[in-house]
């Protein structure tokens, strides 16, 4: 379906779900990983990673191999994802990775539009009835002092 900076996707064979194998390039190790996904499916339930397996891209990389339901439905205007976040407590910040994001008592969030000055949502989708689906945006915990 589609090639990124760290996922190659596949739709399943019944069109159920979208597989990922991601080659953790954005992950400086497995354990970060784990915990990149622990916190999205925490942020969004309604489109939850699992993980199946490890395995290899198109590239001969090595990949962690990740399903997650499909979902039908469009790219998320700006004006929604920003009343989203502002609904939420978000604000504008300098992430703990050096990241422009943004950031609640909770979470990080960055990569929710395209990095081509469009403004074009790729990795947030609305659907007729107004709710949105953080599919692969970059969500993490926010570091607290007691974490480091």
């Amino acid at each position: 379906m589609n090639k990124g900076f760290e996922n190659e996707v596949f739709l399943s064979k019944a069109g159920l779900n979208v597989i990922q194998f991601n080659n953790l390039s954005v992950s400086e190790t497995i354990e970060n990983f784990i915990e990149r996904i622990k916190t999205h499916n925490e942020f969004a339930p309604n489109v939850t990673y699992t993980i199946l397996g490890a395995g290899k891209n198109s590239q001969e990389e090595t990949t962690v191999i990740l399903k997650q339901p499909r979902i039908i439905a469009n790219p998320a205007p700006i004006e929604k994802i920003m009343q989203f976040l502002k609904d939420n407590g978000f604000t504008p910040a300098k992430l703990s990775k050096g990241a422009e994001g943004f950031r609640n008592d909770r979470y990080e969030i960055s990569d929710l539009w395209k990095n081509d000055d469009s403004m074009m949502s790729d990795n947030v989708l609305i659907d007729n009835d107004d709710n949105l689906y953080f599919i692969d945006a970059d969500i993490n915990s926010v570091q607290t002092t007691s974490d480091l």
